[in-house]
C-alpha cells in the first residue's frame, strides 16, 4: 500500500514521509498538484497527504479535480495544515477532502495511517472456517476476532456434528479444540476427519487449540493430520 505526499517543502516531506511510514504506509513524494495528478492516473495510490497550499493550486482544487475524475475519484484526501481558518476548512472539505490534520500532528498522522492500512487489509482477507469448540466464552472472542478480520465462521460445539457439516460445505481451515464433550474428543474428530475417503478435503489444513503443552501430545495429534 502507498500514499502520495504532495507538499512543497522538501524538509517536510521527509518528516511527514516517516510518520506515515511507520503507520505502515510506503510513500512517494511531489511538489506540485499537477504533477500529483499525472502521477494518480497512470499510478495506484491507495491515499493521498496534500498540503493546503501548492505552487499551482491550493487543496481544495485538487480534491475537486481528482474527485471530477471517474477513475481516481474514490481515492481518500488527507489535507495537512497550520490554517485554523474555518471558512478555508469547510471549504476543503465541501471539495472532497476527507480528513484534514495539522502540522504538527505527525503522531495523529502515523494513527491515521496505521489504522487505514488495517482496514485495507481486513477487506482483503477472506476464506470460510470450521471452528469446532465447546466453550462458549472462547468461542465468543475468537468469533471477534476471525469475523473482524474478514472471515465467514461456522462454528459447532461437538466433533460430531463438525464433521457432517465438514463433509458437506467447503471450508479453508478447520479450527479445533482437543478437549470437547460428546463421543469425540479434538482427538477423534481430527481423526475422522483425515480418514474421511473425500481426497478433495485431504489438503484443507486442521489447527489444534490445546492445553496440552507436552510433546509427546502434539507429536500425537500432527501424526493423527494436524497441520499445527
Amino acid at each position: 500500500m502507498e500514499g502520495l505526499i504532495v507538499e512543497p517543502s522538501r524538509t517536510y516531506q521527509r518528516f511527514l514521509s516517516s510518520a506515515i511510514e511507520l503507520g505502515g504506509l510506503g510513500t512517494k513524494q511531489v511538489s506540485i498538484g499537477s504533477e500529483a495528478l499525472m502521477l494518480l492516473r497512470n499510478q495506484h495510490f491507495d491515499l493521498v497527504f496534500i498540503a493546503m497550499h501548492l505552487q499551482d493550486m491550493n487543496a481544495s482544487k485538487f480534491s475537486w479535480h481528482l474527485r471530477a475524475d471517474l477513475h481516481i475519484c474514490q481515492i481518500p484526501v488527507v489535507m495537512i495544515t497550520s490554517n485554523e481558518d474555518k471558512e478555508l476548512l469547510d471549504e476543503a472539505f465541501s471539495a472532497g477532502v476527507t480528513k484534514i490534520f495539522a502540522k504538527h500532528e505527525l503522531d495523529k498522522i502515523t494513527s491515521y495511517a496505521a489504522q487505514f492500512s488495517n482496514q485495507k487489509y481486513k477487506k482483503a482477507i477472506s476464506g470460510r472456517i470450521l471452528y469446532i469448540e465447546d466453550s462458549q466464552s472462547v468461542t465468543n472472542q475468537t468469533l471477534t476476532i476471525l469475523r473482524d478480520n474478514g472471515y465467514t465462521v461456522d462454528r459447532f460445539a461437538n466433533g460430531e456434528e463438525g464433521i457432517r457439516v465438514f463433509q458437506n460445505n467447503v471450508y479453508d481451515l478447520v479450527l479445533i479444540d482437543i478437549l470437547l464433550k460428546g463421543r469425540l474428543n479434538g482427538r477423534g474428530t481430527v481423526k475422522a476427519i483425515r480418514q474421511l475417503e473425500d481426497q478433495n478435503k485431504n489438503y484443507i489444513p486442521l489447527l489444534i487449540f490445546s492445553v496440552l503443552d507436552d510433546v509427546a501430545s502434539r507429536v500425537e495429534l500432527l501424526r493423527l493430520g494436524a497441520n499445527d
